[in-house]
């Protein structure tokens, strides 16, 4: 252990929150987290003042909707700073960056507001949703301010390099060729990412992925 003088202390279940204590780190999954709003009494706010807040998975928060990221918002609200960390890349969808950013409790912090945002990653709206362009240069420096990437050759040297494998599959037949074929009639006047949100709806989605699968 590298902090021998921290004492984990896990909470298992929604109704087992505590508070942690001098020299404790608390450690609980998502749904451990008390519900929003939450009802800190004066004594436990005083107790979070000194808190740090440490988001692992932090790409989970990307919908600032999600009961997920209002619990992470809410309570880092009230905590010393909030660290989010994690290891899985974003889509490359600019409301995730927003949504994550946001549950930290950082986008005003970095983009000052969701308008300039939209302005930095040339965002547009239109009546089949956001298209979005090359983000400005200033994004780079801007997110330098709260982001550290590190690579993983510089984390973990000693795993090899990712290798990659052409695997043929067939493509789906019957009912569900069917059905995507009516969908890209549908909305073949939508543009390219109208239509492939729909297709890879995720029902859509499973049903070709087990119709891919050896029998």
């Amino acid at each position: 252990l590298w902090r021998p003088d921290l004492e984990p202390k896990v909470v298992l279940g929604r109704g087992a929150w505590h508070w942690p204590g001098p020299g404790q780190v608390t450690v609980m999954s998502y749904e451990s987290v008390p519900t929003v709003p939450l009802d800190i009494p004066s004594e436990g706010k005083e107790k979070l003042r000194d808190v740090q807040l440490i988001v692992d998975e932090a790409h989970r928060t990307k919908t600032p909707e999600s009961q997920r990221s209002m619990k992470v918002l809410s309570l880092g609200r009230h905590t010393k700073s909030t660290w989010l960390l994690t290891g899985t890349p974003l889509v490359n969808w600019p409301p995730d960056l927003w949504g994550v950013l946001r549950a930290g409790g950082m986008a005003t912090q970095v983009f000052g507001t969701w308008r300039r945002f939209v302005e930095l990653f040339q965002g547009k709206e239109t009546e089949h949703g956001w298209t979005w362009g090359t983000p400005h240069a200033a994004v780079r420096v801007l997110l330098s301010r709260v982001m550290l990437r590190r690579l993983r050759v510089e984390v973990l040297p000693e795993l090899s390099s990712a290798t990659y494998r052409m695997v043929h599959v067939p493509s789906p037949g019957g009912e569900l060729r069917h059905e995507l074929n009516s969908i890209w009639k549908q909305n073949s006047n939508c543009g390219d990412l109208a239509i492939w949100e729909k297709l890879y709806h995720a029902k859509l989605r499973a049903n070709m992925a087990l119709a891919r699968l050896p029998v």
